[in-house]
């Protein structure tokens, strides 16, 4: 019997050592998680979804922090837009969809307005920024200083370009940061037909071209996957391009939605009525879309609402009829938005 005892005392103080050691494994698993992720800087956008602009930022941002012997990760919580296409994606998949815990640092890209930050993201934390859309330039300028590169020109991609060129990091691109950097540029200046177009766009672009490797014919590629997806699924396309914003002239939001094709004719022809209806499935007072036309070099709105279309008219000096406008040069909502805001 006392031979009995022993051995379950021994056994009982093995499990109980056993057991300890099993505690500080996770304790020290989680403290080394923690410390990890405070030294890691987080790279991320909005809330709701991202685009080309965005991840080729974020990819190629990481990179050069990288390459300046930092560590960081991407985290974007959205769903990709249909300007993030299936040649995009070969090209590269890996990034973060949670926010990781006990982050200190931010670099914000391709978004400066707080209120459409990543879940997760502190304010106070933010260390960096890049943005090409204007409204927010003096309070990050007054909060960060030179970390703050809101600019207006094309496209986000141009800003990271040139911060591998500040850092004499330029040669040591990869082609996979040089390949989206170049796409995003081509997709946010409409292929260099949007009038903010910069000479620093076509700059970066041009110097960019030394280092990727898009293979011959990849924009009519890159537009073609896009309008493919659109037709394929019109509802999600749609929903992942939407932007609700406050425009003081509407006692209500309004809802911006956007699609861009090399040419919407088709989509407008065989499209409009489920275009319309989607719209207004948001359950939104107001509402607008905008498609822009590579091949025509102008843009196409829809607005069921009088008011809409007063608005639109008054502001940015187009003519309605039957619920559709064309304006006289390309637009994209980014560039209308500012005008709207006024």
């Amino acid at each position: 019997m006392k031979k009995v005892k022993a051995i379950i005392v021994t056994l009982t103080s093995i499990r109980l050592r056993q057991a300890l050691v099993d505690t500080v494994d996770v304790i020290m698993r989680k403290i080394a998680f923690v410390i990890m992720n405070q030294n890691k800087i987080i790279i991320t956008s909005g809330n709701t979804f991202f685009d080309i602009d965005t991840w080729a930022c974020a990819v190629a941002y990481k990179e050069l922090l990288e390459k300046t012997g930092k560590t960081a990760e991407v985290f974007l919580p959205g769903v990709a837009n249909v300007s993030v296409s299936p040649m995009v994606k070969v090209l590269g998949w890996n990034y973060l969809t949670e926010c990781p815990p006990e982050t200190t640092e931010f670099v914000i890209v391709d978004i400066s307005n707080p209120k459409n930050f990543a879940v997760g993201v502190e304010v106070e934390k933010v260390k960096e920024i890049f943005d090409h859309h204007p409204g927010w330039e003096k309070f990050w300028q007054d909060k960060l200083g030179e970390a703050s590169h809101i600019e207006t020109i094309g496209a986000c991609a141009t800003l990271i370009w040139e911060a591998y060129v500040r850092a004499g990091k330029e040669k040591e691109i990869s082609s996979l940061s040089a390949s989206l950097l170049s796409l995003a540029i081509v997709s946010n200046t409409l292929d260099f037909n949007l009038p903010i177009t910069s000479f620093r766009d076509r700059e970066a672009f041009d110097q960019l071209s030394k280092f990727h490797q898009l293979p011959e014919g990849w924009k009519e590629k890159y537009y073609q996957e896009q309008e493919d997806e659109i037709f394929r699924d019109l509802p999600t396309a749609f929903l992942n391009d939407v932007k609700i914003e406050e425009v003081p002239v509407l006692d209500e939001p309004l809802l911006i939605g956007q699609l861009e094709l090399r040419d919407p004719r088709r989509l407008l022809s065989e499209k409009r009525d489920d275009l319309e209806k989607i719209a207004a499935s948001f359950g939104h007072k107001y509402w607008m879309i905008n498609l822009p036309s590579l091949i025509e070099k102008k843009s196409y709105w829809l607005a069921s609402n009088q008011t809409v279309q007063k608005v639109l008219s008054e502001k940015l000096t187009v003519t309605f009829g039957n619920g559709l406008a064309m304006t006289n040069e390309l637009m994209l909502r980014k560039i209308f938005l500012g005008k709207l805001l006024e």
